[in-house]
């Protein structure tokens, strides 16, 4: 009688969540020497998906093992709420601007630039007119917003005003002239 040649051979293969079970079986005959040996489960294998905030919803990253399923972790991306520049309007004054730009999420946290977005400011934005910030979000965020500001001419500087004395009603008002302005406008109540 020729011996039997005994390999290990997994019968059930274990995974995340089971045990398997493992013999000795000759590769000739199949006979068993031993049987049900417990194999010890493997490891999880995560992984990381992110859904990505908008503006107007919030994402989510979820940690995942892809064999099973489970569920390692789950985290809520709160989507960005405020989006809004420090200032708005400036008054001419020869020199570039550039507001801040302020970002926070629905639960009131700060988002910080880049890393969850960047920004590109129109060119120049010294002379009088109206100029763009575009906030590009990245990474955990998506999406764009533009904002906008002004640059607007200096106010006229009074001199002086005189109001006319006795029954009449009238008022004189002097300025200096700007440079900047190609008329003016008196409201009045």
């Amino acid at each position: 009688t020729a011996s039997h040649r005994y390999v290990y051979k997994e019968t059930v293969v274990p995974t995340c969540t089971e045990t398997g079970f493992a013999s000795y079986v000759c590769a000739d005959c199949g006979k068993v020497w031993i049987d049900g040996i417990e194999v010890e489960k493997v490891s999880h294998s995560y992984k990381t998906t992110l859904t990505a905030a908008t503006l107007k919803e919030d994402g989510e990253e979820v940690t995942e093992c892809e064999k099973c399923g489970q569920v390692k972790n789950k985290v809520t991306v709160y989507r960005p709420k405020t989006v809004k520049l420090s200032e708005t309007s400036f008054a001419y004054d020869g020199r570039s601007k550039k507001p801040v730009v302020i970002i926070k999420d629905s639960k009131g946290n700060e988002l910080w630039m880049n890393t969850d977005y960047t920004l590109k400011y129109s060119k120049g934005r010294k002379k009088i007119g109206k100029y763009k910030v575009t906030v590009r979000f990245k990474g955990k965020y998506s999406g764009t917003k533009t904002l906008e500001f002004r640059i607007t001419p200096p106010s006229p500087y009074f001199l002086y005003y005189i109001r006319e004395s006795g029954t009449s009603s009238d008022i004189e008002l002097y300025w200096e002239r700007s440079k900047y302005a190609d008329g003016y406008e008196i409201d009045y109540s």
